[in-house]
């Protein structure tokens, strides 16, 4: 284990320090300009989308994603997540209940990312085995969908309230 540590390059564990950081923030309720509270979930859902058409060997591993975050979006939608999101209409910011969700979202896109990328260093001959493709698509798929979730929830109150973002 402390050899194959020895070989992770300082940028990944930078990240994960930062995504962790990122993660135990959104543990705790905050008010956010709309156009904050938008930015996180839309970055998150670009990677993952990025990552999928990037790496897409086989049309099948797209359909994989678009079918785990359809899935996990109406999951969502039926669950009434994110729950607790409402505008301040003085100020135009969003309420944000502090929640784990976000923190184990990113976590699970990261470990993803990071075993493909692993398994890729350590067998740079071999290829990725479709099932192992497959799992990744359906979890970068199925991370999306609550990011999309939370993207649709934060699109509806806006428009709900005929808010824009005042304060940048």
């Amino acid at each position: 284990m402390v050899e194959f540590m020895q070989h992770v390059p300082l940028s990944a564990i930078l990240i994960l320090g930062w995504l962790v950081w990122k993660g135990l923030r959104a543990c705790r309720d905050a008010m956010l300009p709309v156009s904050r509270a938008v930015l996180w979930p839309l970055a998150m859902l670009t990677w993952s989308v990025w990552h999928v058409v990037t790496s897409a060997h086989d049309p099948m591993l797209s359909v994989c994603w678009l079918l785990a975050a359809g899935t996990v979006f109406a999951v969502c939608r039926c669950l009434r997540y994110p729950a607790g999101l409402t505008i301040d209409s003085s100020s135009g910011c969003v309420r944000v209940t502090g929640s784990p969700v976000v923190l184990v979202l990113m976590l699970v896109l990261y470990l993803a990312h990071f075993v493909e990328e692993a398994f890729k260093a350590t067998h740079p001959h071999a290829t990725v085995p479709m099932g192992l493709l497959s799992g990744f698509a359906i979890v970068y798929g199925g991370v999306a969908g609550v990011f999309i979730a939370r993207l649709f929830e934060l699109t509806r109150l806006v428009v709900r309230q005929g808010l824009s973002d005042r304060r940048a």
